[in-house]
C-alpha cells in the first residue's frame, strides 16, 4: 500500500486540531550505538498516553456518515482502545451513545465492573449478615442474656416478689421472722 503526500497531509489537517505539539528529543546512547543521530518524537504526551490519536481520528474522520451511524468497537483494550474513544468523542459525540444502544447487555455489564460488587453481596455480605443476626438472636439474646444479665435480674424480681408476700408490715411478724432466724444460728453452732 502506497501513501501519498497529499495523503499525509490531508491526515495531518484533519488530525492537528485535537492533538499536542509533542517535542523531538535526542538520545546520546541510542546514537552511539547505531552511529546515526535520532530523534524521538515523545508522543507519550498524547492525552491517551502514545501515538495512536494520530490514526484513530483520521479513521474515525474518514468514516461515511452510514458507517458512523452504526458506531464504533474496538477489540483493543490498551492506548489504542483509549485512542478510539478519544476519537470517537473529539469527532461525533454521538458515535459512543449509539454503540450503547446497539450493545446495551455488554455496556450494562461492563459499566457495572461485571457486577463484582453485587456478586460479592451476594456471597458475602448477605450470609454474614445472616449469621450476625443468628449469633445475635440466638446467641447473645437467646442464651447468654437470658441465662447471664437476663436471668439473674429474672431471679431477682421473682425473690422481690416473695419478700414482699413475707413483709406484712406488721411488728410480730418481724418479730417471728427473727426468732426463726435466730433459732436456725443456735442449731448451726450447736451441731457444729
Amino acid at each position: 500500500m502506497t501513501i501519498s503526500l497529499s495523503e499525509v497531509e490531508r491526515a495531518r489537517t484533519i488530525t492537528s486540531v485535537h492533538l499536542h505539539k509533542t517535542p523531538m528529543l535526542t538520545s546520546r546512547t541510542l546514537s552511539e550505538r547505531i552511529g546515526a543521530s535520532t530523534y524521538l518524537k515523545a508522543e507519550n504526551f498524547q492525552r491517551t498516553g502514545s501515538f495512536k490519536p494520530r490514526g484513530a481520528l483520521f479513521a474515525v474522520a474518514s468514516l461515511t456518515p452510514a458507517q458512523r451511524a452504526k458506531g464504533i468497537v474496538t477489540m483493543s483494550v490498551g492506548n489504542a482502545a483509549a485512542a478510539i474513544a478519544y476519537a470517537a468523542y473529539i469527532r461525533d459525540t454521538s458515535i459512543p451513545g449509539r454503540f450503547v444502544g446497539q450493545f446495551e447487555p455488554l455496556y450494562r455489564f461492563l459499566y457495572n465492573k461485571w457486577y463484582f460488587d453485587e456478586l460479592y453481596h451476594a456471597l458475602f455480605v448477605r450470609p454474614a449478615f445472616w449469621f450476625g443476626r443468628l449469633f445475635w438472636k440466638r446467641g447473645d439474646e437467646g442464651t447468654i442474656d437470658r441465662f447471664g444479665p437476663n436471668g439473674f435480674a429474672w431471679l431477682v424480681q421473682q425473690g422481690s416478689r416473695g419478700a414482699v408476700r413475707l413483709q406484712s408490715g406488721y411488728l410480730n411478724s418481724y418479730a417471728l421472722v427473727m426468732l426463726v432466724g435466730l433459732v436456725g444460728a443456735v442449731t448451726w453452732v450447736i451441731a457444729r
